[in-house]
């Protein structure tokens, strides 16, 4: 990332202190790739809420866990919803369709 120019931030970015020291300024885009199964303490609905209060101009995108959690989360504000498991499965589905 940082070859490329992007810069990034890495914490505890279910409290609305850390988001707010570690980027000075609106990001463009916040991204939680970690699904609720692997988080301790917090949640992505939770991560989602206080990214969208500290940074409302933000895109936020978020991990589900299963489609439930998903809508959940597309209820409450994310921009986009990954879901490991429907782009896994998308993936597989392409590379199969090549051996036809």
């Amino acid at each position: 990332l940082l070859r490329r120019g992007i810069k990034f931030s890495y914490g505890d970015f279910s409290s609305a202190d850390v988001l707010e020291h570690c980027f000075h300024g609106e990001p463009k885009i916040i991204i939680s790739t970690t699904p609720d199964t692997m988080l301790q303490g917090t949640t992505n609905m939770k991560i989602l809420k206080v990214a969208m209060g500290v940074w409302p101009k933000a895109h936020v995108i978020v991990t589900a866990d299963n489609p439930q959690q998903a809508a959940d989360l597309y209820q409450a504000g994310a921009h986009y919803v990954l879901r490991s498991a429907k782009l896994c499965a998308e993936r597989l589905f392409e590379l199969l369709n090549k051996y036809e």
